[in-house]
């Protein structure tokens, strides 16, 4: 009789379970550093093939009076304005005139929208630029400035998509700029299912023939899926990742289902 059993073979079971062992703790370690490990500086988004059109800084306090949606006018020494005017120049370098420009993020509160209106007041200095808040669900433009009784009663984007206004009547202008705004309008929830792809691109076409540039404010794509039909309908669109906040494994899966249009 053999020394050793002929079955089970012990040897080649312990190979094979230290090897799937290494795999599956690879495997694992990977995930959850993916998931864990945020944006540190652009040269990571580079390496997933994604071009940084420009680098804001952080501001880290407000003077007193001011607003961060309109530090660009109110602050207008300050190095975020500057950054704006490089981030201007650039867009305007790189995107013709009568565009639509979608500006969204992957997650809630990584500044898409203080980046978008900022960047809007900057556009109007040199043209006729207009501003849509297509977040329908979580509007926060009039709150933001300071209109909070003006929200759910100034007609606005999700009104004009329905059927309920006239486009001329949801639009307003921001005191002391030239900047022209149409907020989110009515909160509803069922943004896909009334309207559709190509009424929405008529509708931006139509923009484009009276405006410079037409700024489009979008929720994060990630936990809704509005912005997505919104993108097969703009001339171009820009993601916006936080340092030290935004995952990469957000903006990976964010990437991929930009692509996958």
């Amino acid at each position: 009789l053999p020394i050793t059993p002929i079955f089970p073979n012990i040897l080649f079971i312990t190979f094979i379970s230290y090897v799937f062992g290494i795999v599956g703790l690879y495997g694992l370690l990977s995930y959850f550093e993916l998931n864990r490990s945020v944006i540190q500086e652009p040269t990571v988004l580079e390496s997933l093939n994604i071009p940084v059109l420009s680098i804001l800084p952080l501001v880290g306090s407000l003077k007193k009076g001011f607003h961060l949606f309109q530090i660009f006018i109110e602050d207008s020494k300050s190095h975020f304005s500057e950054s704006i005017r490089t981030l201007r120049t650039i867009v305007i370098g790189k995107v013709k005139k009568n565009k639509s420009l979608l500006i969204t993020s992957s997650f809630p509160s990584e500044g898409k929208t203080t980046i978008s209106f900022n960047l809007a007041l900057s556009l109007s200095k040199l043209g006729k630029v207009l501003f849509i808040e297509t977040d329908i669900r979580r509007p926060s433009v009039l709150s933001a400035l300071e209109m909070e009784e003006d929200t759910g009663k100034r007609l606005g984007f999700s009104d004009v998509i329905n059927g309920d206004a006239p486009f001329r009547q949801t639009i307003f202008k921001l005191p002391g700029t030239e900047l022209e705004i149409v907020a989110s309008g009515k909160t509803r929830t069922d943004f896909t299912d009334i309207t559709n792809e190509q009424k929405l691109k008529q509708f931006f076409k139509l923009l484009n023939h009276y405006y410079d540039y037409v700024i489009i404010d979008t929720p994060p794509i990630q936990p809704v899926s509005d912005t997505l039909l919104l993108s097969q309908c703009v001339d171009h669109v820009y993601l916006i990742a936080r340092s030290q906040f935004t995952k990469m494994l957000g903006v990976r899966s964010t990437i991929k289902k930009l692509k996958n249009l």
